[in-house]
């Protein structure tokens, strides 16, 4: 066709070739832009899966053995003493089946007995016959690490010690230049101190806790940090009521309250679910997961806390609402 038309002496003109910057933002920026503790996850998952060289630079470094048989790696592990941001299970030499959970962290401030809760998890899964031993481990900036060598956890991982380990493999392994340029940024964004506590948001919260668990015990909130900044938290409920793939949790700047079923499809939960579906509720998706929901008013933690005290309440309500149906929806499913 192009040929046709230059034998008719028609020129085609040729594509404009914009240059790789535009006003407000420029190709030159990280892919991931401001980089966040789930992208690093996320990626440190993709590793732990793709790369057996990277698997035996972590066995090693956590278990002081090597690995014989990888089991598997996930992400987000909920039970009822919380979540592990990163489990990694794996026969490992001399030890037997292995599970190292990871804390991953960037610039959100350590949470009160957040290793104690990480052991507790550890342990329950050797109670359970899930594994034979368990590591508990630290991964952030070396300036996060605690000073006190005699710290709570069993390692503390550097990220700059993954970054030395990754740039051996980086200049023939896109995938690892990728992963060792995320922690890099990590590292940056720690440096710059972008977690910024918020003395409003951290006041709003310690007062939302303070009502439940005054006037809403019976919700067995888990407790917040005690600074906040204002990317809000989602409060969870129900800790240890619910099985460990289910989470009751508000989601104040949404206007929902969910319980949360991981990993299940919403075409099964909605069929199951639907003598409650009458009553108001709704089944909506929650990727990779979905959610039985009630709406509730919307809450800003950035505005005065008892002009919205009629919100919260509202909240607690629908959250008190949706545990007294847990026994019907154990049934259901």
């Amino acid at each position: 066709m192009a040929n046709c038309l230059v034998e008719a002496g028609i020129r085609m003109k040729k594509p404009e070739i914009r240059p790789l910057s535009a006003p407000g933002w420029s190709f030159e920026r990280s892919p991931l832009g401001d980089v966040i503790e789930r992208d690093l996850d996320t990626l440190l998952l993709l590793e732990i899966h793709a790369s057996a060289h990277f698997r035996d630079f972590l066995i090693d470094k956590v278990t002081r053995s090597r690995e014989e048989r990888f089991c598997g790696a996930w992400r987000g592990v909920y039970t009822h003493q919380g979540e592990s941001d990163l489990l990694m299970l794996s026969d490992v030499e001399n030890l037997g089946r292995a599970a190292i959970l990871i804390e991953n962290k960037i610039n959100a401030p350590a949470q009160p007995a957040q290793a104690a809760r990480y052991h507790e998890r550890g342990q329950e899964g050797v109670r359970d016959g899930h594994w034979e031993r368990y590591f508990v481990c630290l991964c952030s900036p070396a300036q996060y690490l605690p000073i006190d060598s005699k710290c709570d956890w069993h390692v503390l991982l550097k990220f700059e010690d993954v970054v030395a380990q990754l740039a051996g493999t980086a200049l023939a392994d896109p995938r690892a230049s990728f992963l060792q340029k995320a922690l890099e940024q990590g590292v940056t964004k720690f440096e710059k101190g972008s977690f910024r506590p918020d003395l409003v948001a951290s006041g709003f919260w310690a007062q939302y806790q303070q009502l439940c668990q005054k006037k809403y015990l019976d919700l067995g909130m888990t407790p917040l940090k005690t600074m906040q900044s204002r990317n809000e938290p989602w409060p969870k409920f129900a800790a240890g009521m619910l099985p460990s793939d289910i989470r009751l949790e508000h989601k104040p700047s949404r206007g929902f309250v969910d319980m949360t079923f991981t990993g299940r499809r919403i075409e099964e939960v909605k069929s199951k679910l639907a003598p409650l579906l009458e009553m108001g509720l709704t089944v909506e998706r929650t990727p990779p997961s979905c959610a039985l929901r009630r709406q509730v008013p919307i809450i800003k933690p950035a505005e005065p806390f008892e002009e919205q005290r009629g919100a919260i309440i509202e909240a607690f309500e629908a959250a008190r609402a949706t545990l007294n149906l847990w026994p019907r929806v154990r049934t259901l499913l």
